[in-house]
């Protein structure tokens, strides 16, 4: 594979900014091991890789048979809430046992904290690039804290940090994009014995659109409301709860608690079906 291409017009949507369009955008441009495996420079302390999860959200150590090669934020759920980017990774200490027992071990590491610097464009509906703006509310390097996580030599551990935080969804949400494309880099950080230790960069894009994972309904029920906001009263059920974390990755149908004019705090994302399923049996 090439390293990750950048995009510079919207020509691969459709008008709809749909998820479908937007998930064949990123399957598209993703063209770079290097977002995938952490190599060469640091070997020790090691970013597997971005792990898939299954429905029960558990973060596996050990990298799953399937990675995570890319993610997508919807910075627009009607609820008003700024979310971050949830990553779920696979980290390995590499290093060999050297102690007879583990009182006499001397390759342990403990995992302090994650370093993510960030860089990307978004692009309006003419498919004009501008480079994103950092500020303090959504600034281009931060830390993750971790606390004290021991690693015995061999030992993988699966963990979960912000790879974009609240504030990025908030100042995304701000701008007139059609979508944007932010690239963090990720820098796993500890202790090993009395010295820091820090692993390679790791590279994962994530696209932030406004909208695309709350259309392209296949359920019949769902994709009659043609993108209108449904009430809760009105909802024996909702196929789509968003995945393990709400607003990314996975299709979301949120709801109405009011019938008209809805506040921010009306919405419930994901949606929470009121309605009564026997209404009109005999």
């Amino acid at each position: 594979m090439t390293h990750m291409q950048s995009i510079k017009s919207k020509t691969a949507f459709s008008p709809s900014g749909s998820f479908a369009a937007v998930a064949m955008l990123m399957a598209s441009t993703l063209a770079s091991c290097d977002g995938i495996w952490a190599k060469d420079a640091y070997t020790a302390l090691q970013i597997k890789q971005a792990q898939s999860l299954a429905d029960d959200c558990v973060i596996p150590g050990e990298p799953t048979s399937t990675y995570k090669p890319d993610g997508m934020l919807d910075v627009a759920l009607p609820d008003g809430v700024a979310r971050p980017y949830k990553l779920p990774l696979s980290i390995l200490n590499a290093m060999a046992a050297v102690g007879k027992n583990l009182a006499e071990e001397m390759n342990n590491v403990t995992l302090e904290s994650f370093t993510v610097e960030l860089s990307g464009d978004w692009y309006n509906n003419a498919g004009v690039a501008a480079s994103i703006s950092w500020s303090d509310l959504c600034p281009q390097r931060f830390d993750y804290p971790m606390g004290t996580l021991r690693m015995d030599p061999g030992q993988f551990l699966g963990v979960r940090i912000d790879a974009m935080q609240s504030g990025h969804a908030a100042c995304l949400r701000q701008l007139p994009l059609y979508y944007a494309e932010v690239t963090a880099k990720i820098t796993a950080k500890g202790r090993h014995g009395g010295s820091s230790i820090q692993s390679a960069p790791f590279k994962f894009v994530i696209k932030v659109c406004k909208g695309c994972l709350q259309t392209d309904y296949t359920n019949p029920e769902i994709a009659s409301l043609n993108g209108a906001l449904p009430q809760c009263a009105s909802l024996v059920t909702n196929p789509y709860l968003g995945g393990c974390f709400i607003g990314q990755d996975k299709p979301i149908l949120c709801c109405s608690k009011k019938a008209e004019k809805p506040a921010s705090s009306d919405i419930l994302c994901p949606a929470m079906p009121m309605g009564n399923p026997d209404a009109g049996a005999p």
